[in-house]
């Protein structure tokens, strides 16, 4: 969604029109599912419905552009994302049976290794397991969510440089564990290099 047909549907959505809500919805709740399953995982729809519930009951007091548009919103994922953090902290003081836990599988799972194919939702787990947590969420929000590098440094209160940086190492971390011996390459889904 672009240029007019953009503020036509924020327009539509601040004065209570579900079309317009629909739209921003439509266009950019893919973006916030896919941010949200590489930080929060198995709890990344739960986190997302509360993120829209939040985004339709302060729609009406935004002001800006697409852009700003879009960083408001991740401003309001992130914060969602950390409500989510705390929530499992407070969760983990409740003492549970081991036997209950689930396993995940090994790093070297010979399954990973027959398949030889990398999804989406397993590229987007690879980067929570690599890259230290900064460098994950720019990694996501560049790629994932396709925020500009000024729209990224607004939703996580860096400057734009900063921004690049952790861009760019992260996207070198993640070129060399893929280079590295015994790593399954999939069909190279076009990893490059993000200013």
């Amino acid at each position: 969604m672009r240029g007019d047909d953009f503020a036509d549907a924020l327009a539509a959505a601040q004065v209570g029109e579900e079309w317009g809500f629909a739209a921003l919805y439509r266009d950019f709740a893919p973006a916030v599912l896919g941010f949200l399953r590489g930080r929060v995982d198995a709890d990344a729809e739960d986190v997302a419905s509360a993120v829209w519930l939040e985004v339709a009951r302060s729609v009406g007091r935004f002001t800006g552009d697409e852009s700003g548009f879009r960083a408001w919103l991740f401003t309001i994922v992130r914060r969602r994302m950390m409500n989510e953090y705390r929530r499992r902290s407070r969760d983990l003081a409740v003492s549970t049976d081991p036997a209950l836990l689930p396993m995940s599988p090994s790093p070297d799972d010979p399954e990973r290794t027959v398949v030889g194919e990398m999804s989406a939702t397993d590229a987007i787990a690879l980067i929570g397991t690599v890259l230290p947590e900064l460098q994950g969420e720019v990694i996501l929000l560049r790629v994932v969510s396709q925020l500009s590098v000024d729209e990224i440094a607004e939703v996580l209160d860096l400057a734009p440089g900063h921004v690049r940086v952790l861009s760019h190492r992260g996207l070198k971390a993640l070129a060399e564990h893929f280079s590295r011996p015994g790593v399954t390459h999939a069909a190279e889904p076009g990893i490059s290099e993000v200013t």
